[in-house]
Order: structure tokens, then sequence, then C-alpha cells
């Protein structure tokens, strides 16, 4: 019960933090996700790394794309798909962005226990894994 009103409460931080950049969250996420990511990834893919689905990634790179910050590139061993590719005007933005939410990151979790945070990131990796593997299932 604690866990999604915290999502929401960062998702309205970061929303605020990136509109004086011209994005949004689900925007900058992304940017942020393909600046730091393995190279030529797929549209699902990252729907499945930010954790929405893939309409609404569908919708976020469109805008992306129409905005001149992503461009889609066709994979060369499956020419049906196409790969994701920040533009440089992208990966500039990208970068400003992370280091925007990194300074957000930093301001709130600043006085914490490092083994406390350490602990806390390891209990949300097993419980992300255990609803991976409930989702599997069903």
């Amino acid at each position: 019960m604690r866990i999604a009103p915290i999502g929401r409460a960062w998702q309205l931080l970061a929303n605020v933090e990136l509109e004086s950049l011209g994005v949004s969250e689900s925007e900058g996420r992304a940017l942020v996700y393909l600046e730091s990511g393995e190279p030529g990834m797929r549209q699902g893919d990252l729907a499945r790394i930010t954790g929405v689905t893939e309409a609404s990634i569908a919708r976020t790179v469109k805008h992306l794309e129409a905005a001149g910050l992503v461009e889609r590139v066709a994979d060369e061993h499956d020419g049906r798909a196409r790969q994701l590719s920040l533009t440089a005007e992208g990966l500039e933005l990208a970068q400003r962005l992370d280091a925007r939410l990194a300074r957000l990151r930093a301001e709130l979790l600043e006085g914490l226990p490092s083994e406390a945070l350490k602990g806390m990131i390891a209990v949300f990796d097993q419980f992300s894994a255990r609803i991976s593997e409930r989702r599997e299932q069903v």
C-alpha cells in the first residue's frame, strides 16, 4: 500500500522538473532509458523496461519521433522490426534529463543511511522479480 503512492508522488515531482525542459515524465523516462540502455532497443523492450503498455510507449515514441528526438531504424537482422535510436538532439536532451533527475533523487535521498538504501533496493529487486514470475504464470 505504500509503493503506489510513492511512485505517483515521484512521477508528479519528475513531471514538474521535466516540464521546464519541454517533456513529460513518460517522454523523459523513455529518453533516459534509451540513452542508458543497449543500442538498438526495440519498442517492445522499451515498454517492458519502463513498465508501460506497448500502446502507451508507441504513442510516446511517435511523439518523440515527431519532435526529432528519436528515430526508428530498420533492424538489419529482421526487416519487419524497428530499432529505436536517439538523434543527436535526443541524446543531448536525455543527458540533461538524467542529470536533472539525478539531482532530484540525490535531494530526496539525502541523509538516508546507505545501508538502508542498499537493503531497500535489494527488496524492490526481489519484489519486482516475483511480480514478473507471477505475471508469467497468468
